[in-house]
């Protein structure tokens, strides 16, 4: 699993000098992009939320277990699909497993 930290434009400067605190980690894989020939990048909440939706919870299940609400974990399954392509949760999970995300 590769895990990448995007700098703000607004703190840019080359390379990124920025405190980790500053940074938005977000999670790249070379070959889900290329594969899926769209920007899939997942911070690393919805890489976390996709690990759970791959363990058949449910969204009532997520929120309580990353103490967050049911309408915020609707909306990072909702990312999620859109950047995997996916049509439904079943699929997402399968190109995660496929790709090792999970």
């Amino acid at each position: 699993m590769l895990i990448a930290y995007h700098c703000p434009k607004q703190f840019s400067s080359s390379p990124c000098d920025t405190t980790l605190e500053q940074r938005q980690p977000a999670f790249a894989l070379p070959a889900l992009r290329a594969a899926l020939g769209r920007n899939a990048l997942l911070t690393v909440r919805e890489l976390e939320v996709l690990q759970l939706v791959a363990e058949g919870r449910s969204d009532r299940e997520i929120a309580t277990i990353l103490y967050i609400s049911t309408r915020t974990v609707e909306f990072h399954v909702a990312n999620i699909l859109g950047k995997l392509g996916a049509g439904n949760r079943r699929e997402a999970a399968t190109i995660a497993a496929h790709f090792g995300l999970v």
